[in-house]
């Protein structure tokens, strides 16, 4: 490509939208399957424009994974640290986590590598900063309700929130938009949230 057409496509793609692009593809094709060359194709763009951005697949995975974290520590501070009370707070987060967003399916993808060994030092200390971000925010909600017991709620919640997205990323849990996830969702709400 010449000159005037890498510098084109320099300008139309920010390193953000690089960052975008592997995010869903990571939520889509999991850890192994974020690669360069396709991420290029679903851009429409060449590799090399890759490359005025990045200088390899680690750089943009830790670059749009620190987005991802930021986004979800947002995200979680807007559903749980606003003045609802705190049982709707927590209706609202249990509404909110288990409908797909690519958050989750980022999450899943992640933990979704066949053996903690198989991710780097850094992916393990982003997923355990992300872990204890989202139990010390329900702790918090859930010690507006009991404050004796919730470390324990939040921890409930929390692992509750992680096997059901690994089981609805199976097909082992009730998909969105059905009666049986309607039911499932009411359920879990009076199991886990005190009145």
């Amino acid at each position: 490509m010449n000159g005037i057409g890498a510098q084109r496509e320099r300008q139309q793609l920010a390193r953000e939208d690089w960052q975008q692009a592997g995010l869903q593809m990571l939520a889509e094709r999991g850890l192994a399957g974020m690669a360069i060359e396709p991420l290029a194709r679903k851009l429409g763009v060449t590799k090399g424009s890759f490359y005025w951005h990045f200088s390899d697949r680690n750089e943009l995975l830790k670059s749009a994974l620190a987005q991802w974290e930021s986004a979800d520590a947002h995200n979680l501070e807007v559903l749980l640290e606003n003045d609802l009370p705190a049982r709707e707070k927590l209706i609202q987060f249990f509404h909110t986590s288990s409908r797909p967003h690519l958050t989750h399916q980022v999450y899943s993808a992640l933990i979704a590598a066949p053996q903690q060994s198989s991710r780097d030092e850094w992916m393990n200390q982003l997923l355990q900063r992300v872990d204890n971000n989202r139990i010390q925010q329900l702790s918090k909600a859930f010690a507006e309700l009991d404050s004796e017991r919730a470390g324990f709620q939040a921890r409930l919640a929390y692992y509750t929130y992680v096997g059901f997205l690994q089981l609805q990323s199976r097909g082992l849990a009730p998909q969105p938009d059905t009666s049986e996830f309607e039911h499932y969702l009411e359920h879990l709400i009076a199991t886990i949230i005190p009145c």
